[in-house]
């Protein structure tokens, strides 16, 4: 019979397309101690998690750049908002004078638009993976 090539590309995609929905502890390990390091660090010192966990994600999982930053950001999601509450709930929300709400505009018109030149002008070249 003859023998049939498929180039390497044309494996591993079908072994990612294969491996995205299984749950595994190779998987879930990396991002919990990702998750909890991130968590300590941005509870104790508010540094922003997404310095820590794009660039972990994207060396300790299978994550490629892009997959490492939205994964990030929708992660932070609830975390932020654990705080936001804790915060609020202490007084230390400064809504007096629009504070807080103008830097949450800001910070979601900032997101929209770093998306934006993201995914329209920076190429896979550019990143680590």
């Amino acid at each position: 019979a003859p023998a049939v090539h498929i180039k390497p590309e044309v494996l591993q995609q079908q072994q990612k397309e294969e491996d995205q929905g299984n749950i595994t502890c190779q998987r879930v390990a990396p991002a919990l101690g990702i998750g909890m390091c991130s968590g300590y660090l941005a509870g104790l010192l508010g540094v922003g998690g997404g310095v820590l966990v794009v660039p972990a994600l994207t060396l300790l999982t299978p994550c490629n750049h892009y997959e490492a930053l939205a994964t990030s950001l929708c992660a932070m999601v609830l975390p932020a908002a654990s705080g936001t509450l804790t915060h609020f709930r202490a007084g230390n929300v400064a809504l007096r004078g629009g504070i807080a709400p103008s830097l949450a505009v800001g910070a979601c018109l900032g997101a929209y638009a770093g998306g934006q030149l993201a995914q329209n002008y920076i190429h896979d070249e550019t990143t680590m993976r």
